[in-house]
């Protein structure tokens, strides 16, 4: 079930590449005390799923069709990050304003990228998918950005920001975004 709160599924924006990959969960937003809602990781049949545990994500044609359904209740599907996988996850939150627009320094990363992103579930957010690896494995949370490459996932929305792009490899931007995280690098301007 598709909450009016967040963007429906658009399959056919999402690259070939991502969607080959059976690291595909369902999830549920589940409101929380605070008032915000979490997106909760399911399998198919409802039951959680482990970020870090292949027996519990699935094809993303069995979660498409599993969200399409209706059955369930679930909010959407999300994309799950395995080590060793090669697939790396840049999330910016809260980032896109009113007007639908992303400061300066967000578009020029990118750009930057130059690879499948895409408008958060919530509609203010953007991900950007790419090829390429964390070289400590160790995601990183700089506000308002978080990246990782294993242990995690995103949900996805299939609606690309600008051109829809294939997944590229852009591990030297990777490399650049974590050392201006670490605080090794000025900010991006």
């Amino acid at each position: 079930m598709t909450s009016p709160d967040f963007l429906p599924v658009r399959s056919e924006n999402i690259p070939g590449d991502l969607k080959a990959l059976p690291q595909w969960v369902m999830w549920r937003g589940v409101p929380c005390d605070d008032g915000h809602i979490s997106k909760k990781p399911c399998r198919l049949n409802g039951w959680p799923a482990s970020t870090t545990n292949p027996d519990t994500w699935a094809s993303f044609d069995a979660v498409c069709q599993k969200y399409a359904s209706g059955q369930g209740q679930f909010s959407g599907a999300g994309f799950v990050f395995r080590a060793g996988g090669g697939i790396t996850g840049i999330d910016f939150d809260k980032v896109i304003g009113e007007n639908g627009d992303a400061p300066p320094w967000v578009l020029r990363t990118v750009k930057a990228f130059n690879s499948y992103t895409e408008v958060s579930v919530s509609g203010t957010g953007l991900h950007i998918f790419c090829k390429g690896v964390i070289p400590d494995g160790k995601g990183r949370k700089h506000e308002p950005i978080e990246i990782y490459d294993r242990g995690r996932y995103f949900t996805v929305s299939g609606h690309a920001y600008g051109e829809s792009r294939p997944l590229r490899n852009a591990q030297s931007e990777i490399d650049r975004l974590l050392k201006w995280m670490r605080r090794e690098e000025p900010k991006p301007q």
